[in-house]
C-alpha cells in the first residue's frame, strides 16, 4: 500500500444492476478521492440470508476531502444510489460504502474479518 494518508474501502451492491452500481459508484468516487488501487469485482454471499448475493470491490483511496466532508460524502452517494433506511433490513443493498481502513488502522474490526472483505484486500496486497 501506499504511505500516503489513504482509506480501505469496500464497496457492494446486492440489487439486479449491482455491477453497474460497482462502476458508478467508483466514478462518483473518484470525483471527492484519487483511487489508488482496485480489486477486481467479485460476488459473495449475503450473510444475513435474506438477500441477493452480492458484488463486491475494496479499493485504496486518498482523498481530496477532510475526514468528516469525505464521511458525509460516503452518506450521500449511498442514498443517490438509493440506499434507505430499509436496505439492511429488507436485505436489498443499492450500494454499501464502509471504510475499513483510515490511515492504516482498521476502522471497523468486523468487517476486516469478513471474507467479503478479505477477499478483495487480498487482491489489493497482491498489487503491490
Amino acid at each position: 500500500m501506499s504511505d500516503r494518508l489513504s482509506y480501505v474501502i469496500c464497496i457492494g451492491s446486492n440489487t439486479p444492476d449491482r455491477a453497474l452500481k460497482i462502476d458508478r459508484a467508483i466514478a462518483a468516487l473518484s470525483a471527492v478521492c484519487d483511487i489508488v488501487m482496485k480489486s477486481q469485482v467479485y460476488e459473495a454471499p449475503d450473510e444475513s440470508g435474506i438477500g441477493a448475493p452480492y458484488l463486491n470491490c475494496v479499493i485504496e483511496i486518498s482523498p481530496l476531502l477532510s475526514h468528516d466532508r469525505f464521511c458525509s460524502e460516503l452518506k450521500r452517494i449511498e442514498r443517490d444510489f438509493g440506499r434507505d433506511a430499509t436496505s439492511k433490513s429488507t436485505g436489498v443493498m443499492p450500494l454499501d460504502l464502509d471504510i475499513i481502513i483510515w490511515n492504516g488502522e482498521i476502522v471497523d474490526r468486523y468487517q476486516y474479518s469478513r471474507d467479503y472483505f478479505l477477499r478483495g484486500f487480498d487482491d489489493l496486497r497482491r498489487l503491490v
